[in-house]
């Protein structure tokens, strides 16, 4: 997860409670059992590994925009930061509490991991009923049976939004999770985009194709030789 040079370890804590405060290095929180960590500051990266029945609140400016959370169960995170890619494999019944909006976090990938929540707040300023939030349920699909040595699915999940006819309601917030693929370099995407980018790419090839037959007058070789 990370270089062990660039990192502060918060491990096998068990019911405490502090601030943590970040300055610029990773964060690793590991097999930690009823914390409560308000993380503040700069963080290149954050990790939890083996953690249960914690709530934590990220505050901190998260320079690489990237998170993991591996073998976790019973999260609350209140996400306050921009967080643009969220890893979460192996982990259940994690909860996210987003008080800035659900535009904090932008690509949730998941692999072997079950009962994602996500609490968004209703427009208006008072937020003190169940009901001036929405509840968004992560639905990821069942994977088939793996042999031995297969790689696990992955799914990547994005916020979307409905826009309702009467202009005086708000847009609703909705989940799109698709399948995921790796790209040479590792890169996540989904079958979807890669259609795309790759129509987009051949009509690009196309289009330089045929700026050099119009432009260069490219002569047969034979005709050169029938001269002499």
């Amino acid at each position: 997860m990370f270089r062990p040079q660039t990192k502060k370890v918060i491990e096998k804590e068990i019911g405490t409670s502090h601030v943590v405060d970040l300055t610029r290095e990773g964060l690793l929180v590991s097999a930690c059992v009823e914390c409560n960590l308000h993380l503040t500051g700069k963080s290149t990266k954050i990790g939890f590994l083996n953690c249960s029945n914690c709530q934590i609140k990220i505050d901190c400016d998260i320079i690489t925009g990237i998170g993991e959370i591996i073998n976790c169960n019973d999260l609350t995170i209140i996400l306050c930061s921009d967080l643009p890619t969220l890893q979460i494999d192996g982990s259940n019944n994690i909860t996210f509490s987003l008080p800035e909006g659900y535009d904090k976090l932008h690509n949730i990938v998941t692999c072997n991991t079950k009962a994602v929540t996500f609490k968004i707040p209703q427009p208006g300023e008072e937020k003190t009923k169940e009901e001036d939030y929405q509840i968004l349920k992560l639905e990821i699909p069942e994977s088939a049976p793996k042999e031995q040595g297969e790689v696990e699915d992955q799914y990547i999940t994005r916020f979307t939004t409905t826009t309702s006819r009467n202009s005086n309601k708000p847009p609703v917030v909705n989940l799109l999770t698709e399948l995921g693929i790796r790209e040479g370099v590792g890169y996540i995407t989904t079958t979807r985009e890669k259609d795309i980018a790759d129509k987009r790419d051949a009509r690009y090839e196309e289009a330089i194709d045929q700026y050099f037959k119009n432009t260069l007058k490219i002569s047969n070789p034979n005709e050169h030789d029938k001269k002499n």
